[in-house]
């Protein structure tokens, strides 16, 4: 027996990691959470928690202690790039990352995941499991399963051959401003480049009158251009009115900071053995919206259940199916979001969209039920649907 050998090894503390070492750790298993960076740290993201996200963090039993700390939203605004606008209720928390990954991993490290301040940078297998290795090929740890929960950053990913595609589905730019000015909505503005990519800019109400303010693009293609974040970021800020009220009244602000979005559930494979993938490593971030934190934690506690029963079976079959299970519970709300990402695109469907669901409670319920998972986008945005509110828009 080897003393060195722990059960779950996760690369990557972040929502994904951090949610699979709680369950894995509350099982009984023995597992290493380890990360380049100690935390508390930064993050890079628009910082919502929409209802999947809540559902999974009440699940972990933390949500009350997010909640102690967010920013709790009941209206999302959606604006079409003519001023059109309309309202939706959804319960959503707002906080920042920094404070979110801290409260995951603290939640983890309770239930008995062990911290490790650890920069991994290569897998071998062997008959016994899988070993770690660090930048100068130092063996950092054994485990009998690994997962990688890396995000975005998928060097590890791609040292070991389970890339398929290297760029980005999307990049966005956010920063944070103080302002006297009070917001209580979440606000959207929809901005189709032309029928091709699709961008949108948001403002995000924090505690005490804080500002989560950015720019999303989300490509068509892999030839798609890549966008001048900072000049898209400082035009919305001087045009749009929400944004230029909010800018009058900074008394503070952070520097802007970018980052990839790995999106659809493409891009990588899932598994190789016993190393399994999860949270945005895989394109666990939706299309259209670029909200990612929910669905994470529900491919990490896929992979958590998997390596459970293969662990206490002994049978490492099981692990081949995380891939299919993972599109299984998974995969038709991203084609719908992929199909909403289609007709968003379009302007002409943005300001029909906006000026029925204006007048139209109806709409704006079910655009609600769409984001609270009540509804199936792609069974929502059919051609009739879409025939039928262009109709309502002509009345």
């Amino acid at each position: 027996m080897n003393p060195n050998l722990v059960d779950v090894l996760i690369v990557g503390a972040g929502p994904a990691g951090s949610t699979a070492a709680y369950f894995l750790a509350q099982a009984g298993l023995s597992v290493i959470l380890a990360d380049k960076v100690e935390f508390p740290r930064e993050k890079t993201c628009g910082d919502g928690l929409i209802p999947d996200s809540l559902e999974m963090l009440c699940e972990l039993g933390c949500l009350e202690r997010v909640q102690a700390l967010a920013k709790s939203i009941s209206t999302m605004r959606f604006y079409s790039p003519k001023g059109r606008f309309f309202d939706i209720s959804s319960d959503c928390l707002i906080l920042k990352r920094q404070e979110l990954d801290f409260i995951l991993y603290q939640n983890a490290c309770e239930a008995g995941a062990i911290p490790r301040l650890m920069n991994v940078r290569n897998l071998e297998t062997d008959e016994n499991g899988v070993i770690a290795r660090g930048e100068s090929g130092d063996e950092l740890c054994r485990a009998r399963f690994v997962l990688i929960a890396t995000g975005a950053n998928i060097g590890l990913l791609r040292r070991l051959g389970m890339v398929t595609q290297d760029r980005p589905g999307a990049v966005a730019i956010r920063f944070y401003a103080k302002s006297s000015v009070q917001l209580e909505s979440i606000v959207v503005l929809l901005m189709p480049d032309a029928g091709k990519a699709v961008t949108y800019a948001w403002i995000f109400p924090l505690p005490h009158q804080e500002y989560n303010i950015g720019i999303g693009v989300f490509f068509t293609t892999p030839d798609d251009p890549q966008p001048d974040l900072k000049k898209m970021l400082n035009e919305f800020l001087t045009t749009f009115p929400d944004a230029q009220a909010i800018m009058a009244g900074c008394y503070e602000q952070t520097e802007p900071k970018a980052s990839m979005l790995r999106i659809g559930l493409m891009g990588s494979r899932m598994q190789s053995g016993r190393i399994l993938a999860i949270g945005e490593t895989i394109g666990t971030t939706f299309p259209l919206t670029g909200e990612g934190v929910g669905k994470a934690m529900e491919s990490a506690k896929i992979a958590a259940q998997l390596i459970k029963t293969a662990h206490l079976s002994k049978n490492l079959t099981g692990l081949d199916h995380f891939e299919n299970q993972v599109k299984e519970e998974l995969s038709s709300k991203y084609v719908g979001y992929k199909l909403g990402e289609t007709w968003v695109r379009r302007r002409w469907f943005i300001e029909v969209l906006c000026r029925v669901a204006s007048r139209s409670p109806w709409v704006c319920q079910r655009i609600s039920d769409v984001v609270s998972e009540k509804v199936d986008l792609k069974k929502a945005l059919t051609f009739r649907k879409v025939c039928g509110l262009v109709f309502r828009s002509l009345k």
